[in-house]
């Protein structure tokens, strides 16, 4: 089995690759939608200086969600815990252009939104540089390498909430149980929405303390 340490490199070679090669596809697809430049650059782990103010001397929570779906959960997320946690900076990510149309519609202004980093290794050390998250929470189950790796060697909690697991992601999770059971194991808690996906969830590394 190759080790956690050594998947690093091996991961990074194969994502630069897939990265060269996916670039012409999802730039004109991004071209296409029109007004692609917004928030372009902060999928490059690169934020202007507002965005960098507004985080000073501030204890961040920073919650992911990858796209419209995910948004629904994380708005009804937020309005649980902003009453609990007053004191936290909350920063929404999101993936795609729609979940960023959605974010922008159902949070208030006060709530910081940002295009999650592509996981190249720098654009992930650099996003996490000016962030500083105190904790991350990820929604549903969409894992990326480096982000892991780099939260885990920051020693951030992390968090999966509401995950679920179709048959087709469990299946290729499990392909590539060498790279993605430690990731899996990393969670410092994590929410299923049922208890076939905690099942899954535990076979595929999640530690069954933290479920």
């Amino acid at each position: 089995m190759i080790c956690d340490e050594a998947m690093r490199p091996l991961y990074n070679i194969l994502f630069a690759i897939f990265f060269c090669l996916s670039a012409p596809y999802y730039f004109l697809k991004m071209w296409r939608r029109g007004n692609w430049r917004r928030g372009f650059r902060q999928r490059f782990g690169r934020y202007d200086a507002k965005f960098k103010q507004t985080l000073t001397n501030r204890h961040v929570l920073w919650i992911h969600a990858v796209s419209v779906g995910e948004v629904n959960v994380c708005t009804q997320l937020i309005r649980a815990l902003e009453p609990r946690v007053p004191n936290l900076k909350i920063i929404v990510s999101t993936t795609t252009s729609t979940g960023m149309g959605e974010l922008q519609r159902k949070l208030p202004s006060h709530i910081e939104k940002i295009y999650y980093p592509i996981d190249r290794r720098k654009c992930v050390y650099r996003a996490l540089s000016v962030v500083r998250p105190e904790a991350v929470v990820l929604v549903e189950a969409e894992i990326w390498p480096n982000f892991l790796w780099r939260l885990r060697d920051k020693k951030i909690p992390s968090f999966l909430v509401n995950a679920r697991l179709s048959d087709r992601s469990w299946r290729g999770y499990q392909r590539f149980g060498f790279l993605f059971r430690p990731l899996f194991a990393s969670f410092t808690g994590v929410g299923a929405q049922n208890e076939a996906d905690s099942v899954r969830l535990r076979d595929l590394g999640c530690r069954p303390e933290a479920i």
